[in-house]
């Protein structure tokens, strides 16, 4: 996101770099319930492309029925966890 001169954060486009702070807002539609996503190229990415080189980074979703997890991307592991959900 980068904000505007009235402090609004705007989306940014596929080839736009994040503003200083490295932060971008990454959006997603699923299929359907029960569905895990990998965003870990997709974070990898907008870390690349930040100028910023120490610290640590902030995943979070806006989105009440939405979780992140941090996983191995396993297949049998995503079976136990859709079971576990439904």
């Amino acid at each position: 996101m980068r904000g505007s001169s009235a402090g609004t954060p705007r989306l940014l486009r596929r080839d736009e770099r994040p503003a200083e702070g490295g932060q971008a807002r990454l959006r997603y539609r699923t299929a359907g319930p029960g569905e895990f996503i990998d965003i870990t190229e997709d974070v990898d990415a907008v870390l690349r492309s930040s100028p910023v080189r120490r610290g640590l980074v902030s995943v979070h979703s806006t989105h009440t029925t939405a979780a992140i997890r941090v996983n191995e991307n396993e297949p049998l592991l995503l079976g136990d966890f859709r079971r576990f959900l439904a």
